[in-house]
């Protein structure tokens, strides 16, 4: 990509954020952060390193509380 194109998508890009943001509604937010979540949560679940269970594993769940976003798994 040329630097032209790269200036136009970088000019862009906060509006089509902005426009897509303003379309959600925030139970669809929710169960998008939920859905991200998640998988990192699979992810860090299935490493053998019990530091990022902790560290990462507690972030999520105080995020998920703060922001009221419920686990949908269980």
């Amino acid at each position: 990509m040329n630097a032209a194109k790269l200036a136009i998508v970088k000019s862009l890009l906060p509006i089509l954020v902005e426009r897509l943001a303003a379309l959600l509604t925030t139970d669809m937010v929710k169960e998008l952060l939920d859905g991200i979540f998640d998988k990192i949560e699979d992810f860090i679940a299935d490493t053998d390193n019990v530091y990022d269970d902790l560290i990462v594993g507690t972030l999520i769940r105080q995020i998920r509380e703060a922001l009221d976003i419920p686990d949908g798994d269980d």
